[in-house]
């Protein structure tokens, strides 16, 4: 500040000074700061609330702890000491208070303590009735033995001992109840009862008896299920009777008993058992004939290996319009294949088309056409089975003399090449030329090197498998 050194007056606007750090540098005398500064620089800042900004003290650890104060701040350590000590519960442990006398009676404030003198309390004016828990005081032998007042408790030893001494000999001696001899028993806990491992000297209470349930792992009692239960199948706590499960039978909509049945039938409440004689939709295999209406050969339903082998059996041979071996058939062409790979094909054929050893040869209707074998018909005599045959014409044979005189004209197969001989037939009119006949089918009909018809190139083929 500079007005001691350059004072001029005692004015506000006068008193300067030099901003530093973060205070804003057009700020520099004391007016212009007190007018930079908000109201609460006079009247003072307004004490917190939940709904008000203002200003607020520190709370004590014990205000803190108590949690009643609403208008105080608290800090990062008295916080950190109250999270440490929260509030007793039966599952945290932490701080609490005693309860007051009538608290204690009230019995319903479960996070508060009782302390010695409040227990002291509750047990002086809690009394038991036979309609509300409380304390009881117990009796004496001497009371025990009048039984005039309700308001005391006997314990089992003057209980013994007043009736022993009321009535002589009606208390037997106290020994340990056995199966065979009487005596004293001990009612067994639930889970003694569910244990069922001991046995002399305990017995079991109804309360015991009524909650040892049976379940999968354990033994026990159980209820007999209604017939609603029976039908809706979903509760395992209860037990089928023997006349429910007889009568709960099954239906398309309702699960039951079923009686099992080999053969197919409109019995009712009636199932194919394992062994049924019929076939699943999935497929299956049948060891005897299957038959369509009645049991007749034309009835019978035969495989498909069936239908293969009558309709065409290993070895057999028909045309195909395919060029190329397919599934179990292949092109006759020769080849040779082993026996061993194909026995049944061998079985039929054997060397027929050749080969030896283990191999044998299809047979090679490669540019052939098939011929029924004569078998003593005489048609194709000395043929034998699977045997080749070249190609032949039936012999034509025929001729004739020719003498015209080079005069006469040839047709059709036949041609005359003139000049060939000689001939004085004494006419008187000189020597006439005789010719020589020619036949030649080319000029009048399609010719080749064979024999043959009209023909389209397919493919035999043998099944081998």
């Amino acid at each position: 500040m500079n007005n001691t050194i350059n004072h001029v007056k005692d004015d506000a606007q006068y008193v300067k000074f030099n901003p530093v750090n973060d205070w804003p540098e057009n700020i520099t005398n004391v007016q212009a700061a007190l007018a930079a500064i908000n109201g609460f620089a006079v009247t003072g800042l307004p004490d917190a609330t939940e709904s008000i900004a203002g200003i607020a003290a520190i709370a004590t650890q014990d205000e803190v702890n108590a949690g009643t104060v609403d208008n105080k701040i608290v800090t990062p350590k008295t916080l950190a000491v109250k999270m440490a000590r929260p509030d007793a519960t039966k599952e945290t442990k932490g701080i609490t208070r005693f309860a007051t006398n009538e608290e204690s009676l009230q019995e319903s404030n479960e996070n508060i303590a009782i302390g010695p003198d409040t227990l002291n309390h509750y047990f002086i004016a809690k009394k038991a009735s036979e309609s509300v828990q409380g304390t009881i005081k117990i009796c004496s032998l001497e009371a025990a033995k009048i039984g005039s007042d309700d308001t005391m408790a006997v314990t089992p030893k003057k209980m013994h001992t007043a009736i022993a001494q009321i009535v002589p000999g009606l208390i037997p001696d106290q020994n340990t109840a056995t199966e065979s001899t009487q005596g004293l028993v001990q009612l067994a806990t639930s889970a003694q009862t569910s244990q069922g491992t001991i046995r002399e000297g305990f017995a079991i209470s109804p309360y015991a008896f009524a909650n040892a349930r049976a379940n999968e792992n354990q033994a026990g009692t159980v209820k007999i299920a209604s017939q609603s239960q029976m039908n809706a199948g979903s509760d395992d706590t209860v037990v089928v009777s023997a006349k429910k499960f007889a009568s709960t039978k099954a239906t398309t909509s309702q699960y039951g008993i079923v009686k099992l049945r080999d053969t197919v039938g409109n019995e009712a409440n009636a199932a194919l058992s394992a062994n049924a004689k019929v076939l699943p939709t999935t497929g299956g295999t049948v060891s005897g004939n299957v038959y369509k209406t009645s049991a007749s050969d034309g009835n019978q339903f035969v495989t498909k290996n069936e239908v293969i082998n009558m309709a065409m059996p290993i070895g057999g041979i028909i045309l195909s319009g395919f060029n190329v071996d397919r599934g179990d058939f292949m092109i006759c062409n020769g080849r040779s294949l082993n026996k061993n790979q194909y026995p049944a094909l061998f079985s039929a054929i054997g060397y027929t088309f050749g080969g030896s050893g283990n191999n044998f040869n299809l047979p090679d209707m490669r540019g052939l056409v098939a011929r029924g074998c004569d078998h003593g018909r005489n048609l194709d005599p000395g043929r034998r089975f699977g045997s080749y045959q070249e190609d032949a014409m039936q012999k034509i044979t025929g001729n004739f003399p020719v003498a015209d005189r080079w005069r006469g004209s040839y047709g059709g197969v036949f041609t005359a090449r003139r000049g060939q001989w000689s001939t004085n037939y004494k006419n008187g009119k000189g020597d006439d030329w005789g010719s020589i006949v020619n036949m030649d089918t080319a000029r009048q009909v399609r010719t080749a090197n064979e024999t043959r018809v009209k023909s389209l190139a397919l493919n035999y083929i043998i099944r081998v498998r």
